[in-house]
Parts: structure tokens; sequence; C-alpha cells
């Protein structure tokens, strides 16, 4: 009976191993679950009472290749967690070759263009992590695009077999984040503390003062420092609220109305300026679904902006119309104009492209910033083009619903 069992088991191994299931596995099951209940077989002899030798082998069988279809199942679980891992793990043996690495770690295993000095880094992180336990490092890589990745090796294993596991994660957001963490606080510093100490060095001169018309001066400037700190906390305010909302409610805004709207509220700054404001003819009726604050936000930012850095006696135009089924709201002015070098960051905090004329200008430095979420919120596009000495033209590009034509006053053009 033992002769016969064997040739079965025998039969049964070369097929499975033909059928590539692990052999080291296989062995184990059999000598886990077969080899007992065959021994079981024989020393129950001949008598009636035994149990069928070949139902014996076949319920062990059946149960050694459902635990292997299960240690598959758990194998193929933890290769699809690893290659959902946005980071890229590599597994390194004693000798330092790559046993096992995620889908993440490819690049890095060709080794091409910038990911070459990554896996140079993660070769000599594994080695140092053999010895010391854990190793890790940051590499900046200037791209383009500019990345920031953070690597990490730590020794596994006993001190038989001693394996060392690496990830390398792109952190180029949470650098960035940083960045603009530290730069937010650093320019709000600034921008607060211009104002504040202006004021209080305006209130120890009119302290002292006597003679009216000098006080009539120095109050004036303390208001104008008011409205200068007053204004900039609105626009951080208002900045505040329109990252925090991530969209619009969805309602119908008429994009004709908007521009009146903002139009008129520009009036005196531009009458002060001596920079005429006209509104280009409408080419048709256009409304967009959206938050109406927001869009006459960014819309009064963006004419602010062309009034302020336009010169004595030249013109802003706005535009507005619907093409291709979108709405598009131009702003284009005659004024400075921004170097090539600077459109990229225009639409970040606090920055300025002339310092000099901002001490002239006035103003947060988050007009731009607010009209890039707006725009954003909106799912739209906003777009620049500019010349120095010839002007800057912005484009708000929004998405435009069809609605039937509406009465509306159509805002005045020419001077304002």
């Amino acid at each position: 009976m033992a002769i016969v069992v064997a040739a079965l088991l025998g039969a049964m191994v070369a097929s499975i191993v033909t059928a590539r299931v692990c052999r080291a596995s296989w062995q184990r099951s059999v000598r886990e679950r077969v080899v007992p209940l065959v021994e079981r077989c024989d020393a129950a002899g001949p008598s009636g009472d035994a149990e069928d030798p070949f139902v014996v082998l076949d319920r062990a069988v059946r149960v050694a290749v459902e635990d292997r279809v299960a240690a598959a199942a758990d194998a193929r679980r933890l290769r699809d967690a690893l290659d959902g891992v946005p980071h890229a793990v590599l597994l390194f043996g004693p000798d330092g070759t790559v046993l096992d690495a995620n889908e993440a770690a490819t690049p890095f295993l060709q080794a091409r263009h910038g990911d070459a000095l990554v896996g140079a880094a993660v070769e000599d992180l594994v080695a140092d992590a053999a010895g010391s336990g854990s190793a890790s490092t940051t590499i900046e890589l200037f791209g383009p695009p500019r990345r920031v990745v953070e690597v990490v090796a730590v020794r596994i294993g006993t001190a038989d077999s001693v394996g060392v596991v690496a990830t390398v994660g792109d952190v180029t957001d949470r650098r960035l984040l940083e960045e603009v963490r530290t730069d937010l606080v650093a320019n709000l510093s600034h921008e607060l503390k211009t104002p504040v100490g202006a004021i209080c060095l305006l209130a120890e001169t009119i302290d002292g003062e006597t003679d009216p018309e000098a006080l009539a001066r120095l109050s004036g400037r303390v208001h104008r420092e008011a409205m200068r700190l007053s204004a900039t906390v609105d626009d951080l305010l208002d900045l505040s609220r329109i990252e925090s909302i991530g969209g619009h409610d969805g309602g119908p805004v008429d994009l004709v109305e908007v521009v009146g709207e903002v139009v008129d509220r520009s009036s005196d700054a531009a009458r002060r300026a001596e920079v005429e404001v006209h509104v280009d003819p409408i080419a048709g009726v256009c409304v967009v679904p959206g938050d109406r604050v927001q869009i006459v936000s960014a819309l009064a930012n963006l004419v602010d902006n062309a009034v302020k850095y336009s010169d004595p006696g030249s013109s802003v135009h706005i535009a507005v119309g619907a093409v291709d089924g979108e709405a598009r709201i131009v702003v284009a002015d005659e004024g400075i104009g921004i170097p090539s070098r600077d459109l990229d960051r225009i639409f970040e905090r606090f920055y300025r492209v002339d310092q000099a004329r901002r001490r002239r200008t006035g103003g947060s430095g988050l007009g731009l910033a607010i009209v890039r979420h707006v725009v954003a919120n909106h799912g739209g596009r906003l777009d620049v083009r500019s010349r120095l000495g010839e002007g800057s033209t912005f484009t708000m590009t929004l998405p435009s619903t069809p609605v039937a034509p509406v009465a509306h006053v159509e805002p005045s053009v020419g001077t304002v």
C-alpha cells in the first residue's frame, strides 16, 4: 500500500511542478498533511475499518492545493499593495543586489537622466544602512521639471541574513508648501509692518505738532496708511475665503453686469491716476455659472492693477464675450509691461516685479493670487501676454452656459 501511495504522490508532485507550483512550498505541504495521513492508513492495516487511502490522499492533496492557492492570493495582494504605493520600494539582499521592487522603482532601476543620480544615492545609502542600521538623504533634481526626492534605507532581517529596504519618495509638493509658508510669513510680516510702523511714527509726530496745516497733512497720511493696512487685511481674508471654498455655488452670473460694477468701482482710482477705462463693444450676452462675488473680485483686481501700472494719459480696455462655448474677459493696458522672466511668478502672493514702483502704487500684492484662485475655482484658464514698455493683456476664460437673451444696462464706454 505504501508503494502505491508513494507512486501516486510522485505523480502528483510532478504534475504540480509542471504547472509551476513552487516545489519547496508543495513539499512542505506534503510533509505536513499527506505523509501523516498515509502513515495512518498504513498503521490501520487491511481492516475494513481503515479509511480508503485514495480518499485520504485526495483530501490531503486538496487541502495542500487550497493552501497553495491561498498563499498565492496573499502574495498577489501584497504585490498589488506595493505597486499601489506612490513611493518606490526596493528590497536588497546581503550582497547588495536587488531582490524585489515595486512599479514605482522602475525609473531608478533603469537609471535614466536625473533618476540615475537617485539610483546612485540609493546604492550608497544601502551600503551605509547595512552597517549603521539606517540612512537617509534628500536630493534636488533641477529637471525640468524640478523635483525633490527623499531616499531612506533601513536594515532588516537577522544577523544570519541581513537585507536592506529602501524607499524613494517625491516630496516636491511638500518642499514647495514649506517654501510658500515661509515666504508667506516673511512677506506678510513685511506688508503689515510697513503701514503699522508709518502709523506709529505719524502718531508720534502729531502728538507734538501744533500747526493746523501740518496736523491736517499728517492726519491725511495716517488715514492713507490705515486704509492700506485695511486693504491688505481685506485681501488676505478674501484670498483665505476663496482658497477654502475650492469651487463655486453654480449660480448664473451675467459678465456684462460684472464689468459694469467693476468699472463703477474703479472710476475714482482711474480719475486720480488720469487713466481712461474703456469698455469695448460687447460680443453678445455672456452668462456663466459661478460665484458673482468671486468673479467681481477677480476682475476688480485685474482692472486695479491695470490702472496702477499705467502712466497718466494712457488707457485700459475691458472686453467680454463668448467664444466657442466659453466666456472671455480681457483686460488690456498700455502700462509698463512685465519682463518675461517674471511672467511665471506674478501670480504668487506678495510677488512684486518692481519693488521701487510698489511704494508708489501701494496695494497688498495679493490681487493676482486672488485672480488665479477664482479662475481655478471656476474651472477656467488665466493667460497673460506682456511686453516691457508696451503694456499687458490678461484674459480670463470661463466655461459658459447658453441662456436666453436678457435685458441689462450696457456699461458706459469711454472715460470713467
